[in-house]
């Protein structure tokens, strides 16, 4: 964890110190103060911006990237999906400029605190504290409010992850990286673009098609949840091996979280199994459902520990 709350993402993906360089110098228009994250794609870096007067969170692409004319060009459209989205509960976007050399750079209002993972902890711990456990619920929910206001704007994360929600100093859990984020995609209109998400909160349809929408996201957030809740990797499958994942998921379900959480209850608990189904037709008909079972289950935990 960084001195300011934000979990770097070398730590939690294992990203390699190349990753964690960046592309480009920044220029005279931002001071780096330090490191909040990295990944294959990306870099955030906690910067003060002397055109804004203030301190903001800048990502940017890695030095391994630094000539890659696709990345940049990724970059750019997750500006223009950030501008597009504008909804409340993804980390807004301050503005867009560019390095001295052409690299693109994001400048987004910074989040002082962790990822959700982190902000979860054991499992364990939130069966003996269910105040704790009506806090992760909470954070869920909000999540799952934030989706619909996307998917309401016609996008889908098509990333959803513990790692891509942080929970700020406010208690407010905010969406972070549209990089993978899209318009619903059918067999008769899309085209490909390599871009998979991470397993295992993937789907099989954003691997085998035709279609995807608003229930790719559901099928997300449910793993996430169940992943929070029980301390438990779905599948256990290592993030990297996709055949290996795709091989498992396909012939086994999800596990149930009243196997290790009857705490939470039975609603819950069967809502998680549906929006978890790798068949699409079998999940829940919206994303709201899924949200309105994790408050439900949140206000029976605040009342158990009164």
């Amino acid at each position: 964890m960084t001195r300011s709350g934000v979990t770097s993402r070398t730590e939690e993906r294992g990203a390699g110190p190349a990753s964690c360089l960046l592309a480009a110098p920044l220029g005279e228009r931002f001071t780096p103060k330090r490191l909040l994250g990295c990944g294959g794609m990306g870099v955030v870096v906690s910067v003060f911006d002397h055109t804004l007067g203030r301190g903001v969170a800048v990502k940017t692409l890695p030095r391994t990237r630094a000539n890659d004319p696709l990345a940049r060009q990724r970059l750019r459209e997750e500006a223009e999906l950030h501008r597009r989205a504008g909804v409340v509960g993804v980390v807004p976007l301050l503005d867009v400029c560019e390095t001295p050399s052409g690299v693109p750079c994001l400048v987004l209002e910074p989040i002082e605190g962790p990822t959700l993972r982190m902000a979860a902890g054991r499992a364990r711990e939130m069966r003996d504290d269910p105040r704790h456990s009506a806090r992760v619920l909470g954070w869920l929910a909000g999540v799952g409010e934030t989706l619909a206001r996307l998917h309401a704007r016609g996008l889908l994360h098509l990333d959803v992850k513990p790692d891509n929600v942080l929970v700020g100093a406010d208690g407010h859990a905010w969406v972070i990286d549209l990089g993978l984020a899209r318009p619903p995609r059918h067999a008769s209109n899309d085209e490909r673009s390599g871009a998979c998400g991470t397993p295992p909160y993937t789907p099989m349809e954003v691997f085998f098609g035709p279609a995807i929408d608003a229930r790719t996201d559901q099928f997300s957030l449910a793993l996430t949840a169940l992943e929070v809740l029980t301390g438990e990797v779905p599948w256990h499958i290592d993030e990297h091996t996709e055949s290996a994942f795709v091989l498992s998921a396909l012939n086994e379900p999800a596990p149930r979280l009243a196997r290790t959480r009857p705490d939470l209850g039975s609603a819950l608990d069967a809502a998680l199994a549906r929006a978890s189904s790798q068949q699409m037709e079998d999940r829940l008909d919206h994303i709201t459902e899924l949200t309105d079972a994790l408050r439900a289950a949140a206000t029976t935990s605040i009342r158990r520990a009164a």
